[in-house]
């Protein structure tokens, strides 16, 4: 409020009203004053006029703001803005910026995705009794170096005959040069005792009959054997049912078996083979949403994308992780079929689930595997991901792409959800990725406070409001307040306007 000056004795000029009065004052001039009181009122001095000397014409104005505080103050309307601290409402009134800003977190897959060489894995059946611990019926986890081990090789009938040939040519060459030895010892010297001659000679031949026994019928059994093994391996890679390799290192958990049974066909497998007893393997993974305001431009001015390596593209609503600092994402992969799903929740509610083939086929034997299942690719998506590479830059640049068109026409970016099977998504980086697409505004919001206030949107007595205030089909109360006058209608009129078109309180 003015502090008044002074009080003076003036004439009221003919024809004022109450709203808009003009006074004549006696003085020697004007001693600039700006505001006057009377009846019961607070007016603004609009103009003076010297109207000749000595007398002094003060046009003025009602100051209904002044005058009817305290009615004001009694008022309950519908407050469309004022100075209190909003982060919920968005303000229509800023302007929305069109370049967006990008900002991501990352979360690494779990099982060591694509960061080791990968898992091979096998479905055989066969019989397994007797054949010292060799896996029968079953998943095996496999090296790289047993698959080549897997089913009986023609070699192998070729290396018996040549393992039993050499075993046998060289002892013979050592035994008939021994008894040769004997027998040029009795022609060169006469006075050996032929009798021991002639014994020494029968003990090479029965040496020699035993080595026929042991290299020819002993090596022709071996052989025979690996006959046998030639017609049962024959058929062995029948009963491998399925072979195929996924992206993540899975830890072996049992020791390994050193031969695996295919059918009746044992085989030794290099490394050997662990048998897959348990299945799913199930775990968590969090991931920060990268927020770039503190305020409602996180919901309005906001688009959240969430890459899963394999899955594809996520588009998250933001509204639904507003004031949630994190994304849980729940992986579960089956180790029987490649499977990999996972399910996305914010604050205790699911955002989503989601899953895709991840398995790539080994062409083993008769293995039969339905490669138009997992090659289940969205062409348009994946390559707009496969693009970006493993960057995560480049990655969220193109995740921002389509979003630069501002806020008020914000269109998600297009997703790719579960189609990057078949072994190819895991060469499309080993990082989950969260993107926020933020369209800053003109102005930050908190700025406005002290001068247009922020949107509240709700009824209020204006007593409780201190600073800006604009209220909608506001009414000023007519209850009687003590030391003020009654309001006309004019009065009650403009007062009104003026709260709708925003005021200051104190």
């Amino acid at each position: 409020m003015f502090t008044l000056k002074a009080t003076k004795t003036v004439n009221l000029k003919d024809e004022s009203n109450v709203l808009a009065p003009s006074f004549l004052l006696n003085a020697g001039g004007h001693d600039g004053s700006n505001y006057v009181e009377a009846f019961g009122r607070f007016y603004w001095v609009k103009d003076v006029v010297i109207v000749r000397n000595n007398l002094i014409q003060l046009n003025c104005v009602i100051d209904v703001l002044g005058s009817y505080r305290g009615h004001i103050q009694n008022t309950s309307a519908f407050v469309l803005y004022d100075s209190t601290a909003n982060s919920e409402i968005p303000d229509g009134r800023l302007g929305i910026k069109t370049t967006p800003t990008i900002q991501t977190s990352q979360a690494a897959m779990p099982w060591g995705f694509v960061i080791g060489t990968g898992s091979n894995f096998i479905c055989v059946s066969g019989n397994g009794k007797n054949t010292d611990s060799a896996g029968s019926t079953g998943v095996y986890q496999i090296t790289q170096a047993g698959l080549s081990d897997l089913g009986f090789q023609a070699e192998d009938l070729e290396e018996a005959f040549d393992d039993m040939s050499t075993a046998y040519n060289a002892n013979y060459t050592v035994w008939m040069q021994q008894a040769q030895t004997e027998a040029d010892g009795i022609l060169s010297d006469p006075t050996r005792m032929v009798p021991h001659a002639i014994m020494t000679v029968f003990y090479m031949i029965k040496a020699l009959t035993g080595a026929i026994k042991t290299f020819w019928i002993d090596g022709l059994v071996n052989v025979w054997k690996s006959v046998v093994k030639l017609f049962n391996g024959g058929d062995a890679l029948k009963n491998v049912r399925a072979a195929y390799w996924l992206p993540f290192t899975v830890a072996n958990t049992t020791t390994p078996y050193a031969k695996l049974a295919l059918g009746g066909y044992v085989e030794s497998i290099t490394g050997g083979v662990n048998k897959i007893t348990d299945p799913i393997q199930a775990t968590t993974v969090s991931v920060s949403i990268p927020w770039q305001f503190s305020d409602w431009r996180n919901v309005s001015c906001t688009e959240i994308q969430l890459y899963i390596p394999l899955i594809g593209n996520i588009s998250i609503p933001s509204s639904a992780v507003r004031s949630q600092g994190n994304i849980t994402v729940y992986c579960s992969l089956n180790l029987y079929s490649g499977l990999f799903s996972v399910r996305l929740t914010c604050g205790g509610a699911t955002l989503g689930t989601f899953g895709a083939d991840c398995r790539m086929p080994i062409m083993v034997g008769d293995s039969n595997v339905n490669g138009a299942a997992i090659m289940n690719t969205i062409a348009a998506g994946a390559a707009a991901i496969a693009s970006g590479g493993a960057s995560v830059a480049t990655q969220a640049a193109l995740l921002g792409a389509a979003a630069a068109s501002g806020a008020e026409s914000l269109k998600p970016v297009n997703t790719t959800v579960g189609g990057i099977g078949g072994g190819a998504g895991s060469s499309l980086g080993a990082n989950i990725i969260c993107a926020t697409i933020c369209h800053g505004t003109s102005q930050n919001p908190s700025t406005l406070l002290p001068v247009i206030g922020t949107p509240t949107n709700e009824l209020k007595t204006l007593s409780s409001i201190s600073g800006y205030c604009q209220t909608l089909n506001a009414h000023m109360s007519q209850t009687p307040v003590t030391g003020e006058s009654y309001p006309t209608e004019g009065e009650t009129e403009e007062a009104d306007r003026l709260m709708n078109s925003g005021i200051y309180l104190e």
